[in-house]
């Protein structure tokens, strides 16, 4: 990227639920920030193009914490479908039917609806027959993403096409993992589809292998009482029970769809500190349930929000499933909404370099036409999709036209 100075901004970085910078400045140089002036201060050292905010909105982008791209076009669930009912007898059998050709186009369009939407950030569980097509799309779009691919080996679960061993999953990891290894905007993860999808074996291959399968590890930990009962029937202890005893929680794990706990699991992952994703309006519809976020989030525990996918979501953009969150929690949104935004901040900081404005971070940021007296009541309360102007993502134009 090109030298860019942005002047006379409203800056809210994600740092603090109080934070608001104020006729700032910002200075970005080599895809980083690399300085935040306080206001007054127009960083006259640095040199390059200046664009002058007079007063709009700077946020980082946001973080879709949980997405499935291939789903879309699966048939949706009816309202008497629980989560098991429905993803054996739709979402097991219609996967394995799925065009690429079909699934690329659909994923193409998502993504360019979350970019429309300031999200720049996605982590993805994507279908192992359809992995190379979401990256290809991700890749084509390039928004920053965590794609976890979909891997089980337990057939009394999954249908055969889906189905394949450890090894061959870590094959394909390595593979892609390699293939995109200067890539600044995939990155690469396993993803055993959830508990009940893989056997005592697999687990304890990934165990063993754990360096190799790593950084990050994403799996489904539990998302109805159906599903423990699975996990009880293939491995006789409750979820994070399970996962704990095989050494795979710790803060690189992301456990989509943490619902329900029992106080030993709670226990075990307010020390480990694994990433939960909630998904209010999926879990809500399939489950009848929804994780106590704000449970969470004051024992240290990140959390963050994901949209699941568009065969499920009842919400068509983040900012609903923002709303849709704090409405089934009976909490305000000014309570809320901060806090589960901060620690999606952290969350992307810590996967993506960005998500937070500071002094090194990622040359990401969200620019909304909006000038707001508060900006953390816009956020929480008004903003839109229409409000954004432009996004940067390594300091290259993700959305919109940068005015110059």
């Amino acid at each position: 990227m090109d030298d860019l100075k942005l002047t006379h901004a409203t800056i809210v970085p994600m740092t603090s639920e109080k934070a608001c910078l104020r006729d700032s400045t910002l200075y970005m140089s080599e895809n980083r920030i690399m300085a935040i002036a306080k206001a007054g201060d127009t960083l006259s050292e640095y040199s390059g193009e200046v664009i002058d905010l007079e007063g709009k909105l700077v946020t980082p982008p946001f973080l879709n914490a949980h997405h499935h791209l291939y789903q879309t076009g699966i048939t949706k669930p009816h309202s008497h479908d629980d989560l098991v009912s429905w993803l054996k007898n739709v979402l097991f059998k219609e996967e394995p039917l799925l065009d690429k050709k079909v699934v690329y186009k659909n994923a193409l369009n998502d993504i360019k609806g979350f970019l429309k939407s300031g999200i720049g950030y996605l982590i993805l569980q994507e279908s192992n027959l359809f992995y190379d097509t979401v990256v290809q799309a991700v890749e084509s779009c390039k928004i920053k993403s965590l794609v976890g691919r979909y891997c089980g080996d337990n057939t009394e679960t999954l249908p055969d096409s889906l189905s394949e061993s450890p090894r061959e999953s870590l094959r394909e990891l390595l593979y892609y993992r390699h293939k995109y290894r200067n890539n600044t905007y995939i990155k690469v993860s396993l993803s055993p589809r959830f508990l009940p999808a893989v056997t005592p074996e697999f687990l304890d291959y990934l165990k063993n292998h754990i360096s190799e399968f790593g950084p990050f590890l994403q799996i489904h930990l539990n998302e109805s009482q159906g599903e423990i009962n699975l996990t009880k029937h293939v491995h006789h202890k409750d979820p994070a029970l399970v996962l704990n005893d095989y050494g795979l929680l710790n803060d690189s794990t992301i456990l989509p769809h943490s619902i329900y706990l029992t106080d030993e699991e709670f226990a075990i992952l307010s020390r480990k500190k694994p990433t939960l994703t909630t998904s209010p309006t999926t879990n809500l519809s399939l489950s009848g349930a929804v994780a106590p976020v704000a449970t969470y989030l004051a024992s240290g525990i990140p959390v963050g929000l994901g949209l699941d996918s568009f065969a499920t979501s009842k919400s068509q953009t983040y900012h609903q499933e923002l709303h849709a969150l704090a409405g089934i929690a009976k909490l305000p949104r000014k309570t809320l909404i901060p806090r589960i935004l901060l620690s999606s901040a952290n969350i992307a900081y810590r996967i993506f370099g960005g998500g937070i404005i500071k002094r090194g971070s990622s040359a990401d940021l969200a620019v909304f036409s909006v000038k707001p007296h508060n900006p953390w009541d816009y956020i929480s309360n008004h903003l839109v999709p229409e409000d954004l102007e432009f996004m940067l993502l390594n300091g290259g134009t993700a959305y919109g036209e940068v005015q110059h």
